[in-house]
């Protein structure tokens, strides 16, 4: 093997889970491969020989893309020495560009949504140093397209992604050398992406969670809507999506936006918190801790990336400002001065998501693609 090339890891459910950083054992069959900025592919997946046992489909198992804290300090990009503020902002970068690639598409929210959690997923395996993240950015947006049922042709998506990284309106021809290459790299990272994921697509996104808990407490407008932003924020500049189920994340965007807008979500009838119609294992404890855990990164995001979020997103004014039945305002001073000093400090996480209302089917917002055979390599 050349000294350009390096191992791609196949995830597998015989290697046992993704989440496990220890060293793979000789046994884990590699495939070799050159980076997206290099050569041309040495790997063909049609050529790769799966057992018979492999071929089976299997159930999703979906734990093993949740990582712990040590985990996501000591991803392959971090052993080779990179430092948590560059990886997270090559993160967020990433997450940008397939989300400013995705609205240029004009695919839907749910389809950048699991691009981003691909991309994400993939750097738990994959340094940054191999895979320079616009080319993954691409390649898990032509995927994920796929897999929601919103293909896009190669060419369109070579074309637009171009335009983007030139920061112009100009384009690629299909005779340039170029786009040449960016199709090459494209059928290169798709191959190894499939293979990193080991053909599982399973995504359960805390967007549909968020959908189905505002109906659930008839949540004014305004709550509703926030909601539905901080869900954007928190995928677009966290890890929050390989670190914590679904559920918790949707129960921590109402929480915050609860806490900004100034409303209260009264208990249920039964006497129980509403989050735990959301999560039942949530505690306020744990929301409280996600709270801290997201100022954290968001105090810390560059003056640059923080104006690319906003660009892609916009602040959100509320048509109307009354109190559903089942919310109420703080009545008295103190909390109401408390309310406003967190509203000041939270009002500019959160904004208008890029895509699709509040009120659009939760039926849409699901993603279950579990088996290889849900794939189509043709597209």
């Amino acid at each position: 093997m050349s000294s350009s090339s390096h191992n791609v890891v196949v995830c597998g459910a015989k290697q046992g889970p993704v989440a496990n950083l220890e060293p793979l054992p000789p046994a884990v069959p590699v495939i070799s491969g050159r980076s997206s900025g290099g050569s041309s592919c040495l790997m063909n997946i049609a050529a790769i020989s799966i057992s018979a046992d492999e071929e089976r489909p299997r159930p999703p198992n979906p734990g093993k893309w949740y990582f712990t804290k040590a985990q996501i300090n000591d991803t392959p990009s971090r052993r080779l020495g990179m430092s948590w503020k560059t990886e997270i902002e090559l993160r967020q970068g990433g997450a940008c560009f397939i989300q400013k690639l995705g609205n240029k598409l004009q695919v839907n929210q749910i389809c950048n949504d699991t691009a981003i959690v691909f991309m994400h997923r993939f750097y738990m395996c994959h340094p940054f140093e191999h895979f320079p993240v616009e080319s993954i950015s691409i390649a898990t947006i032509f995927v994920a397209a796929k897999l929601e049922e919103q293909p896009r042709k190669m060419e369109h998506v070579i074309k637009v992604a171009h335009s983007i990284l030139l920061n112009k309106g100009s384009v690629v021809t299909q005779t340039a050398e170029t786009y040449r290459k960016m199709c090459e790299d494209l059928c290169t990272n798709e191959n190894i992406i499939l293979m990193t994921l080991g053909f599982d697509f399973t995504v359960d996104h805390a967007r549909t969670h968020v959908i189905q808990a505002c109906k659930l407490v008839r949540a004014s407008k305004e709550l509703g809507t926030a909601s539905f932003s901080l869900v954007t924020k928190l995928l677009l500049m966290t890890t929050m999506c390989v670190q914590y189920r679904p559920t918790l994340i949707a129960a921590l965007a109402i929480y915050v936006a609860c806490k900004w807008s100034g409303w209260q979500i009264s208990r249920s009838k039964e006497g129980r918190d509403w989050w735990l119609y959301i999560d039942p294992r949530c505690t306020q404890p744990d929301l409280e801790k996600l709270t801290h855990e997201f100022l954290h990164v968001y105090d810390r995001v560059s003056p640059v990336m923080r104006q690319r979020v906003e660009n892609l997103t916009q602040i959100c004014k509320s048509e109307g400002d009354s109190p559903n039945q089942n919310s109420q305002r703080s009545e008295s001073g103190s909390s109401q001065n408390s309310q406003g000093r967190k509203r000041t400090a939270l009002a500019a996480c959160l904004v208008n998501p890029p895509s699709e209302p509040l009120g659009k089917s939760a039926s849409v917002a699901t993603s279950s693609f579990t088996s290889a055979a849900s794939y189509n390599f043709n597209k």
